[in-house]
């Protein structure tokens, strides 16, 4: 990523005024990542063994170290990168803090590089459930790119505006993911004891619990957008551009608990490929909304929110027909 990372800016139709300082955070950004990515595994590891408070703290604890450092590395004149700097630091010291604690305080994990060898039956029955899922990553993930594509052809307001609502989703997806991680240990553990009517369950009491954050997503959206664009930008400029393409991808964000909460339990039931499947689909309809929409007079990010939006909504829509059909029950019955 680093040897390619001007190609893959260039695909990004990052605006000339911004690319060199782009080049600089993604780079430092990258280094950070390979921490992350460790960090990322111990806390899944320790979600898996039923443990979610103690991942909370760590990206408590990182989240703290960025939001501290950000202004200050930025004023001392490191600007953009600066940030990338800052969040580097953090991700480091996040793995660091979650080696130390699986070293001396887990009683079912610990970090040892004589480990670290190959099974190949495990690897054979990890591909065969995980394959799936990285591949829908992967088209996830082109998918963005064709998003970001469209919304730095805008320019500078219009590549600000999406990074600016972009922040909302990724607090989103945060709350999201604790759904999904919650549905996808406890459905497979009770799937795996045949427990079919807890697992259920499961689904149900996940839907309680999901009217709270997306209370405070649609009052964020439809009742304090101004002021929650506020936070990151003073241009009056860009403030209303992001709440005009809030408006409309806004949906998808009040949606999207529910929707990692779904997705959460159909992969906790080992129906990966239909989680591939659904996600190929909405992929398609979001590509073609965007194509057919960009020919007309609306605004790129209007179109952008349109086809985000019904990506969200076509996956919702098959993952609850699946699981209505109950066809996941099948092999455990």
């Amino acid at each position: 990523m680093v040897l390619t990372s001007k190609i893959w800016l260039n695909l990004l139709n990052t605006p000339k005024e911004i690319f060199d300082e782009t080049s600089g955070y993604l780079i430092v950004y990258l280094i950070g990542f390979m921490f992350n990515y460790l960090l990322t595994v111990i806390m899944e590891a320790l979600r898996a063994c039923g443990n979610s408070k103690v991942p909370l703290m760590f990206v408590g604890i990182s989240t703290t170290i960025n939001l501290i450092l950000d202004p200050i590395l930025i004023k001392l004149g490191l600007g953009v990168i600066g940030a990338g700097i800052a969040t580097a630091i953090s991700m480091f010291i996040g793995m660091i803090i979650a080696i130390i604690y699986v070293n001396t305080k887990s009683n079912l994990l610990k970090f040892n590089f004589k480990y670290f060898r190959f099974n190949k039956e495990y690897i054979r029955q990890l591909l065969k459930t995980g394959f799936p899922m990285i591949v829908e990553e992967w088209l996830i993930s082109a998918i963005i790119i064709l998003e970001v594509n469209i919304s730095n052809a805008t320019g500078v307001i219009g590549s600000a505006s999406y990074g600016v609502v972009s922040k909302l989703e990724q607090v989103v997806l945060v709350i999201g993911a604790s759904f999904k991680t919650m549905a996808t240990v406890t459905v497979g553990q009770f799937i795996g004891n045949k427990q079919v009517k807890e697992a259920v369950r499961v689904m149900k009491e996940g839907l309680k619990l999901v009217i709270f954050p997306t209370i405070l997503i649609v009052l964020t959206v439809f009742v304090f957008p101004r002021g929650f664009c506020g936070i990151f930008v003073s241009s009056e400029e860009v403030i209303v551009t992001a709440m005009m393409y809030l408006s409309v991808v806004g949906i998808s964000h009040i949606l999207l608990p529910t929707r990692q909460l779904l997705h959460g339990f159909i992969v906790g039931t080992g129906h990966t490929k239909f989680v591939l499947f659904s996600a190929i689909l909405a992929s398609i309809v979001e590509v073609i909304t965007i194509l057919t929409l960009k020919n007309t007079e609306m605004q790129n990010l209007v179109v952008l929110g349109i086809g985000i939006l019904l990506w969200v909504l076509t996956e919702m829509i098959l993952n609850t027909i699946y699981y209505f059909s109950r066809k996941w029950q099948k092999e455990v019955i």
